[in-house]
């Protein structure tokens, strides 16, 4: 979840345009933190879905969004080593090379693959390693995020006057 948040004094945030502007602001930017997401799952067969939510009080404006989306999380976090087993066989079939579609700190999406020979086994050690997509897009977004709010106070304040 990236949350964004914007405290300010009441009677800054009384005002219409200004707390227009700002808000404006914080959903362009929760658009685009929205569209990197969407290219780290830009290949993937099934899509998760993220949620917007707005929230507002007397001096504080709150723009998110979020996804309970499981392999999204598992794959965003990581998951601890262990065992896993096979559900319907005797046997869990798999191929001996594997590219994943996604990488570490990368916003982007590949094609996956698998590779080598056919091998079968009765466990499989496993672990996902986590990708940390949420804390590159915060990185890379801080320095945006401060100018557009820096940008949208100012117009905010020149329409009020």
């Amino acid at each position: 979840m990236i949350r964004i948040e914007s405290v300010l004094p009441k009677s800054v945030l009384r005002e219409g345009p200004i707390r227009a502007e700002l808000l404006r602001e914080m959903n362009r930017q929760i658009d685009i933190i929205d569209r990197m997401y969407a290219k780290t799952y830009s290949t993937w067969t099934h899509k998760p879905v993220f949620k917007k939510k707005i929230a507002t009080s007397a001096n504080k404006l709150e723009v998110g969004t979020s996804t309970d989306n499981k392999i999204m999380l598992f794959l965003d976090d990581g998951t601890k080593e262990r065992y896993i087993y096979p559900r319907r066989a005797r046997v869990l079939l798999f191929r001996t090379g594997f590219r994943p579609k996604t990488n570490v700190r990368t916003i982007g999406s590949r094609r996956g693959s698998q590779s080598g020979p056919l091998v079968g086994a009765k466990r499989v050690k496993h672990k996902i390693r986590a990708r940390k997509w949420t804390d590159e897009i915060v990185k890379r977004r801080q320095k945006h995020y401060a100018t557009g709010m820096a940008r949208a106070l100012a117009l905010g304040v020149k329409r009020f006057a």
